[in-house]
């Protein structure tokens, strides 16, 4: 009897750190192997715990029962366990589901009661419907409740204590007033050297200072086949054949080389000029947005490219404006 005694006493105190988050969804809970002694054990812990007033902890136990054995009998229990508990709403659904599993002409009374008396409750005015609208929060606990996002749990109107728990970062406990939206903003995101504008513009101004050089590179090339290719013609109108031995073909082929080079060149430098233009326009505009003095205006830019290819050269006109 005494023995009796202190599992009556002690046991609730004993299992108390033992009890988990109640999903409100029954369709979520996850199938365990079956074990009808284990089932039992968890049964009577949920009893204890009945017994206390610790409705909390009865449901757990209760639904750890019903994993490890699935009878619709100890899903009611669950059902009564929350109601007992006033999760109205969580209750509505775990009695619903006892309905699915094919509970005996009682079992379907007992549910059928705590399905009307929970719409009852949960019709009432001093009850409204509670979205989870944190940008961030992938559930919330409400007295042990777990409401995954996209549930639309009914609570009591007035000041409401829940543990958010958001991607990458620990639950932590927050008071809400209800029915007043929860709207948990996001932390201001600092501007800094990672922007999209910064990293683009230096990778786009990058591409075309390179450019810009390689027609550097081309202009120098053609320059010096120019020199030679006004060398040749002067030779070849010459009284005397040229003392290269070199002929009207080969000068034809120099003039067609330079022509190559230089609409080689002009491409170069118009990309290269337009991308160097751009680049610094988006590591300005980057710059202004970091400071926080960006006009009205959206920033813009308005570019004019005008190029100009022939034997003697290229050239190309830029003309921008922020």
């Amino acid at each position: 009897m005494l023995v009796g005694l202190f599992r009556v006493l002690c046991a609730p105190a004993a299992f108390a750190e033992e009890c988990g988050v109640v999903p409100a969804n029954p369709d979520r809970i996850m199938p365990e192997p079956q074990n009808p002694d284990q089932a039992f054990d968890l049964s009577e812990k949920g009893y204890l715990f009945y017994d206390r007033g610790d409705f909390h902890c009865a449901a757990y136990f209760n639904l750890r029962a019903y994993q490890a054995q699935s009878d619709p009998v100890l899903l009611q229990n669950v059902a009564a366990t929350l109601k007992e508990g006033k999760q109205y709403d969580a209750a509505l659904r775990y009695a619903a589901k006892t309905l699915t599993l094919n509970p005996d002409e009682q079992g379907i009374e007992l549910a059928n009661q705590i399905i009307a008396e929970m719409n009852g409750i949960l019709s009432g005015d001093d009850y409204v419907q509670f979205p989870l609208t944190d940008y961030n929060a992938t559930a919330m606990t409400i007295d042990f409740i777990r409401y995954e996002r996209g549930d639309l749990p009914r609570v009591r109107k007035g000041k409401l204590s829940v543990v958010i728990e958001r991607q990458g970062k620990s639950p932590s406990m927050e008071t809400i007033e209800v029915p007043k939206p929860v709207v948990i903003e996001p932390p201001p995101v600092a501007a800094s050297s990672s922007d999209w504008r910064m990293t683009a513009g230096i990778v786009a101004g990058g591409t075309g200072v390179a450019l810009l050089g390689v027609t550097i590179g081309l202009d120098l090339s053609a320059s010096s086949k120019r020199d030679d290719y006004d060398g040749l013609r002067a030779c070849l109108e010459g009284p005397t054949p040229c003392e290269d031995g070199r002929t009207v073909g080969d000068y034809n082929t120099l003039g067609s080389e330079i022509e190559t080079l230089t609409s080689i060149e002009t491409v170069t430098l118009i990309c290269g000029g337009v991308l160097t233009v751009a680049g610094v326009a988006l590591i300005v505009w980057q710059l202004v947005d970091s400071k926080g003095e960006v006009e009205d205006e959206e920033p813009g830019l308005s570019l004019m490219v005008a190029p100009n290819a022939n034997l003697d050269g290229s050239e190309v006109l830029l003309r921008w404006t922020f």
